[in-house]
């Protein structure tokens, strides 16, 4: 049964592509036209737009987005019509990557990319730069992403008139002659997103004296290794103080300046910071001023020293909602000091991805300051106990997202598992990761039959040594039939009990135990319709 279409709805989106009411009118269509799925992927898209994370309803909405993309990975129905000339990423698949990787944006189409064939890039850019009339006047696309040596063909493409209208670049490759070609190009005065790749002496320079009115979103992706000078230079551009985000690289000697300017920027709401390894690179926030709007901070990549630390603490983020950690060296004594930072308490997200924290740290983040208002709590590849995780089941009320992924090296038994889960007492729980962790059956069916998993919609419970019994007890609980997403793969038994339509009736997206047959698959998806179903098969 084809999805419903509405053509005059779809142009009225085109022709005020940077307005959102047009796609919530088509989204209440939608809903009203039976396909609530794209309704609500529209709905949270547009929400998001420019969402400062220090808003109340942030945590809400990034709960609803994964949701809405569960609802609609395995639809092929959104992918516009393309030329052979221009070509489309279709990503679905990561639902937390809001980064100029991700083709749809505001509940559409956004990205189009270089076309699958460029042996003979000249020509290939030529039919690129043809074709985008006609995609400017049928289709949502309004941002251009090139991840290889099709960048050396910018030039080609961003001197046309029709590059006024796209609001989007991103070219990560580090080809010479991107920036040259931006700064001429009619983009440059309707640019709203970049994403470039490494910036020279002479790519810096040309941007400090760029006019770029509207630039918000900046991602550097391989940061800035130019001159002190060079960087003083880009930092005091008119266009610097109206970021609203920001994702880069940058050495310590350019860290200085780079925070100062950032802390004037009054609407500067996200701060991703990748690759800061080099020691010192956050020391100068300690003397910085306010950072008047910063609601998120992402910290990639790095073993923090402690003058680092001292930095970090003593930053004033005012509004400071979500703080990210992933992939750093941060240890227990490390968390337990950021505790005492002004800011700690405000935090509402937190995600610590870092393979040294244990039970200490845990134990102490629950009696912080911070735990009674977290909703969200991400602990990547830790190594935990018995003692932190009865922490997790009982310290963090308001928790609505619960990831714990294990170690490689896990050291919990089963029964210590069951014993967590059984005792798990954090009903507003919707979203629940435990990847990796022995829970076996037994943890399995007392997840199953604990009352406080009824508001769960996403769970997964993959790698963690489920044998049927526990797979049968997930798929009969009585308190699991909001769940959206499943994942037990790794798991072992069937999942013939999910060709009943009244068994997980939301269920829109699943991951199968392994030695699931074919047949088994195909009666999952022919009775489920549209269901995304990962796993054997």
């Amino acid at each position: 049964m084809p999805f419903p279409t509405n053509p005059a709805l779809e142009a009225a989106v085109i022709a005020a592509a940077e307005d959102d009411l047009p796609r919530l009118v088509y989204a209440d269509w939608l809903d009203e036209h039976g396909d609530p799925a794209r309704a609500a992927f529209i709905r949270v898209q547009c929400a998001l737009h420019d969402k400062n994370p220090a808003d109340a309803d942030y945590p809400d909405l990034i709960e609803q987005r994964r949701e809405a993309f569960d609802g609609l990975r395995r639809r092929n129905d959104l992918k516009p019509k393309l030329p052979a000339a221009v070509g489309f990423h279709d990503n679905l698949y990561n639902p937390d990557d809001d980064s100029l990787s991700r083709s749809y944006y505001r509940g559409f189409p956004y990205l189009m990319g270089e076309p699958a064939d460029v042996r003979d890039e000249e020509n290939a850019a030529d039919r690129f730069r043809a074709a985008l009339p006609q995609l400017l006047a049928t289709t949502t696309l309004r941002g251009l992403n090139f991840y290889g040596s099709f960048s050396r063909q910018l030039h080609r493409i961003l001197l046309a008139a029709e590059c006024g209208r796209l609001t989007a670049l991103s070219a990560q490759s580090s080809e010479r002659g991107v920036v040259d070609a931006l700064v001429r190009s009619p983009m440059a005065g309707s640019l709203r997103w970049l994403g470039l790749g490494l910036l020279t002496d002479s790519d810096v320079a040309a941007m400090a004296a760029a006019e770029l009115p509207f630039l918000q979103r900046w991602e550097a992706h391989h940061g800035f290794h130019g001159s002190p000078e060079a960087m003083s230079r880009l930092v005091s551009a008119e266009w610097f103080a109206g970021l609203h985000r920001l994702l880069c690289q940058f050495p310590s000697q350019n860290a200085g300046s780079l925070w100062s300017a950032l802390a004037e920027a009054p609407d500067l709401h996200t701060v991703q910071v990748w690759g800061w390894s080099t020691a010192g690179g956050l020391a100068p926030l300690g003397t910085a001023k306010p950072f008047r709007s910063l609601g998120r901070l992402h910290l990639h990549a790095t073993t923090p020293t402690e003058a680092d630390m001292n930095g970090l603490i003593r930053a004033k983020f005012p509004k400071l909602a979500v703080l990210e950690v992933t992939n750093a060296g941060l240890r227990n004594d490390g968390l337990k000091k950021l505790f005492t930072a002004d800011w700690f308490p405000g935090l509402r997200v937190l995600e610590l991805d870092c393979d040294n924290l244990g039970d200490q740290g845990i134990v102490a983040l629950g009696k912080s300051a911070a735990a009674p208002h977290l909703r969200s709590l991400s602990l990547g590849t830790s190594k935990l106990r018995p003692k932190a995780f009865a922490s997790l089941a009982r310290d963090f009320p308001r928790l609505t997202t619960l990831e714990v992924k294990a170690a490689h090296t896990v050291k919990m038994t089963p029964a210590e598992m069951a014993a967590f889960t059984e005792s798990l007492s954090l009903p507003r729980l919707r979203h629940l990761t435990l990847n990796g962790w022995p829970l076996g059956d037994a943890g399995a069916v007392a997840l199953a039959n604990n009352p406080a998993a009824a508001n769960l919609t996403r769970l997964d419970l993959s790698h963690a040594d489920i044998g049927a019994a526990g797979v049968r007890a997930i798929l009969e609980s009585p308190h699991l039939q909001r769940l959206v997403y499943l994942n037990l793969s790794s798991s072992s038994g069937g999942m013939d009990a999910l060709a009943d339509l009244g068994v997980l009736p939301r269920l829109a997206h699943c991951w199968l135990p392994d030695g699931v047959s074919k047949a088994v698959y195909g009666k999952l998806v022919s009775a489920r319709g549209n269901i995304f179903v990962g796993g054997p098969g």
